[in-house]
């Protein structure tokens, strides 16, 4: 299997499109077409560790296709870079936020911090969203 291919099977398994892959590593989506185009282009070292965490895969197997596709730590390594410490709702409602416009977004997270607070019923103020 070719890295590219490698790529595409993590990403989906993961529930993401290339445009939000690119935004998760802060990229642009063309570097994402690429890298799973047939032309065999390669991110650098950088984005292929920050691929490797986003996608909680073996940095090894995705860039050579050797050793476990599954990252499991080493004694000597830490877990928690890797470790999905999220329960299924909290994996929901971020799926949710990050399918919201950037105005959505901050008005759900003013709503959020007021509620935080106590203050969301006692002080509404309309924020414009599209």
């Amino acid at each position: 299997m070719e890295f590219r291919q490698r790529l595409a099977e993590a990403r989906i398994q993961n529930g993401l499109n290339k445009s939000e892959l690119a935004r998760h590593l802060g990229i642009s989506a063309s570097s994402c077409i690429q890298w799973e185009s047939e032309d065999n282009k390669r991110p650098n070292i950088r984005n292929m560790e920050k691929l490797a965490i986003l996608l909680d895969v073996n940095f090894e197997w995705l860039a050579t296709g050797r050793g476990p596709r599954e990252f499991a730590p080493q004694v000597s390594e830490p877990s928690a870079t890797y470790a999905r410490l999220i329960n299924e709702g909290e994996k929901q409602i971020l799926e949710c936020f990050r399918a919201l416009s950037e105005k959505k977004r901050q008005a759900l997270l003013i709503l959020l911090d007021d509620s935080k607070t106590g203050t969301a019923m006692s002080n509404p103020e309309p924020v414009q969203t599209d």
